[in-house]
């Protein structure tokens, strides 16, 4: 989603620290930031409105494979699309993002969704290209925050609560319900998750490999039991 910003991580301090949750802290770093998360959403949804009205004056070029958009910075982008079938497909596609976007804002205001800050160094950051979707190497154990993508690719699965998963990099999911999982599927990521430890094991070419383990991250809050 292009409004990714809000879907940020909680990070440890420096590589190889291990860090125990606190849940008391986390919920009172999400209230410090909501007015801030809800002002960064408000832009957001201003920036999704203007491209979504570019799209609608964008032309039909055949010369395009599916669409593009270009333009000079701080200026509407200037939309083609191969034809009026894409054209209407890209315009809906936006118009759920705003839809989705202004539902995420309202829940923002009206307390039932975290404003989940980025941490790192113990501290908030303004630093949005952090994401739970980052290299595993900068993850520890005790890291939390919100998954930055709604599905991911499923590897294998290993149990009826674990699954080798994979966007960008492997990673285990564990303590989620894989009875209608595939091997090769997708599955959708939920909200908040947690790095709990390691996992390793054997790869096809004989070797091993160890991953992260995430969990989805049970607070007591009712946005959480949603």
């Amino acid at each position: 989603m292009r409004y990714a910003i809000v879907l940020s991580l909680l990070i440890g301090a420096h590589a190889g620290a291990v860090f125990a949750f606190d849940q008391a802290a986390f919920l009172k770093r999400c209230e410090e930031e909501r007015p801030k998360e809800i002002a960064r959403m408000e832009k957001s949804i201003r920036t999704l409105a203007i491209d979504r009205a570019a799209m609608a004056k964008g032309v039909i070029d055949k010369g395009v494979e599916e669409s593009t958009a270009g333009g000079l910075p701080g200026q509407p982008s200037r939309w083609a699309f191969h034809s009026k079938e894409v054209k209407a497909t890209t315009i809906k596609k936006a118009d759920q993002e705003i839809a989705d976007a202004k539902k995420w804002l309202a829940g923002l205001k009206d307390k039932t969704i975290l404003a989940a800050p980025i941490i790192k160094g113990g501290q908030p950051v303004d630093d949005y290209s952090i994401s739970i979707g980052i290299p595993p190497e900068r993850l520890m154990v005790g890291d939390a925050g919100r998954w930055l993508y709604p599905e991911v690719h499923i590897d294998q699965v290993i149990s009826n609560t674990e699954v080798i998963c994979r966007n960008g990099f492997p990673f285990l999911l564990r303590g989620v319900d894989t009875s209608k999982m595939v091997d090769d599927g997708v599955t959708p990521m939920a909200d908040l998750y947690e790095v709990t430890g390691t996992y390793k094991y054997e790869t096809v070419d004989g070797g091993s490999k160890q991953i992260i383990v995430l969990e989805p991250l049970k607070l007591d809050y009712p946005a959480a039991k949603k």
